[in-house]
């Protein structure tokens, strides 16, 4: 194959080449990690999210047995009743941000009184109930740049740790380190994640605590705010090119 051989020092890219570029992956963060069930009911026009608990302790407690692992200390004593009632009371408030528009159902407790009511993400386990629409409408009006700057200092201070990769021996002990990694960023960056319901009930991964990762997330929930965005409006604004697409139906304008 011939490679002719350029001097690129002035070559400028398209603007769709510059535009597709933003998209490219980061190493250090997964945006699309978690695999929720989305189903559709045609008759009502709703759409059920079951939101995935894999990343929760009482679903990582049998790997901590079976590989010895070092239980999380905010999981190793007996918590009080006042103690599980106030998580509780502290997931339903998170919960209830999104109004009556989203109903969310939480999972029955697997027991009465356990440290796993502790949750991580509000809405792990849970089914979140939604009109047709209602979750893509509340995606990309939220206000991600003012989240982002709010956390922005607690996560520095997580980025000061110590963040060499994990030598691993199993597959298993690679998922305890993730997930003690996401027990670890979930919180500090909790507030952009609560900022709309899909951010919530798919976070993405993070496979490192660096600047690079907090940038990426920042920059691809804004590409997608404005994918969708232009798509809605394509489809469904009439005033949107009327001379050229007025006369189509949504269905029509979505298969151009």
């Amino acid at each position: 194959m011939v490679r002719p051989n350029f001097d690129l020092s002035e070559y400028q890219n398209s603007e769709h080449a510059n535009y597709r570029s933003q998209w490219r992956g980061c190493e250090d963060l997964s945006p699309s990690f978690f695999e929720n069930s989305v189903s559709y009911l045609e008759k009502e026009k709703r759409l059920y999210l079951e939101v995935s608990p894999v990343y929760e302790f009482e679903c990582m407690f049998d790997l901590y047995e079976d590989l010895e692992y070092p239980i999380p200390e905010v999981y190793q004593r007996e918590v009080t009743e006042a103690e599980v009632e106030a998580w509780r009371a502290e997931l339903q408030i998170v919960r209830e941000k999104f109004g009556s528009v989203f109903q969310v159902q939480p999972p029955n407790p697997l027991y009465p009184y356990g440290s796993t009511e502790h949750k991580t993400n509000a809405f792990s386990g849970t089914t979140v109930v939604m009109p047709l629409g209602e979750g893509i409408l509340n995606f990309f009006y939220a206000d991600f740049k003012s989240a982002f700057d709010r956390c922005a200092t607690v996560y520095q201070e997580l980025t000061r740790t110590a963040d060499d990769p994990k030598k691993i021996h199993r597959i298993e002990e690679g998922v305890i380190h993730l997930y003690e990694l996401y027990a670890e960023v979930f919180p500090a960056l909790n507030e952009v994640f609560y900022s709309s319901i899909y951010t919530a009930a798919f976070p993405p991964q993070f496979t490192r605590k660096t600047e690079k990762a907090f940038t990426y997330y920042q920059q691809y929930l804004s590409l997608l705010q404005s994918e969708f965005l232009e798509l809605i409006e394509f489809c469904l604004d009439k005033s949107y090119r009327p001379k050229v697409l007025g006369r189509l139906h949504p269905s029509e304008r979505y298969s151009l």
